[in-house]
C-alpha cells in the first residue's frame, strides 16, 4: 500500500485537505459533519428501540450517508406501512403532550 500525503489547502468553505496528487479529499468540515450525522443515526436507533422499535428488523437500512449533492445526511430507508402507523402514531402522540406541556395543561387536577 503506498501512502499519499495529504496537503491542507485553504478554500472559501474552509480547509479542504488535498491529495499531494492533486486529488481533492474530504475537508475537515465534511468529516465532523459525517460524524455528527452518524451520531444522530445511532441517537435516533436507540431512541426507536426505546419506543419499542425493533429497528434492526422494522428500519434495517437506518444509516448515515453521503447524499447526492456531497451533503451527509441521515437513510431512514423503506418501511412498511404498519410501522409507519405506529412512528406517526408516536409522534402525534409526543407532539400533542408537548402542547399540552407548553399551555400548562398538564398540571395535576
Amino acid at each position: 500500500m503506498v501512502h499519499v500525503p495529504l496537503l491542507d489547502v485553504k478554500s472559501e468553505t474552509g480547509t479542504t485537505v488535498e491529495r499531494a496528487d492533486g486529488r481533492a479529499a474530504m475537508t475537515r468540515d465534511d468529516r465532523a459533519n459525517q460524524e455528527s450525522a452518524r451520531e444522530a443515526a445511532d441517537r435516533l436507533a436507540l431512541a426507536l428501540e426505546d419506543a419499542g422499535f425493533d429497528v434492526g428488523q422494522e428500519f434495517p437500512a437506518l444509516h448515515d450517508a453521503v447524499g447526492r449533492q456531497g451533503v451527509v445526511v441521515v437513510r431512514i430507508g423503506d418501511i412498511r406501512p404498519a410501522v409507519a402507523e405506529r412512528l406517526a402514531a408516536l409522534l402525534m402522540s409526543e407532539a400533542g403532550l408537548q402542547a399540552k406541556r407548553a399551555k400548562g395543561d398538564d398540571a395535576p387536577q
